[in-house]
């Protein structure tokens, strides 16, 4: 996760953030606050912009970087979620969920087709019974026929 990608993507928030220090700053001209007021203010304002986009950037970024690092780790790239802790940002816990929903999926459909594959296997065994005993029974008969027809030589 790179921040400038991060920052384009809160753009928003951004502007938000910097338009508040503005009608802030523009109150304190207005009612003339003293100048060293004002720098206190924005050095909190500051501090607090830069706390707050930070610690979302990189509770964000571990959590990518890790999904990113356990992905490129597996090749069976959907057991992803069984190697992903559920991440403490909103977003992240809807990521989360609809990976497990997604592996869950996967492994009943996996599930069905073992199933068909085993319900065919079943009935492919129990029509090789079914054949066997025509054939047996033709067998033995042929043997029966073979013996009468040596006696009666």
């Amino acid at each position: 996760m790179k921040f400038g990608k991060y920052i384009k993507d809160n753009k928003i928030v951004v502007i938000i953030w910097i338009m508040f220090f503005v009608i802030t700053f523009s109150i304190f001209s207005v009612f003339r606050i003293k100048f060293e007021a004002i720098v206190m203010y924005a050095a909190l304002w500051l501090f607090a912009f830069i706390f707050s986009i930070l610690w979302d950037f990189f509770r964000k970024k571990n959590y990518y970087d890790e999904l990113i690092n356990n992905t490129d780790g597996l090749d069976k790239k959907y057991f992803v979620s069984e190697t992903m802790k559920e991440p403490s940002f909103y977003e992240g816990q809807i990521h989360y969920q609809i990976l497990q929903d997604i592996n869950k999926s996967m492994i009943e459909n996996v599930k069905i087709y073992e199933n068909s594959v085993n319900d065919f296997k079943d009935y492919v065994e129990m029509w090789v019974h079914e054949v066997k005993l025509p054939i047996l029974s033709l067998r033995l008969m042929c043997h029966n026929e073979m013996i009468k027809w040596i006696k009666n030589m």
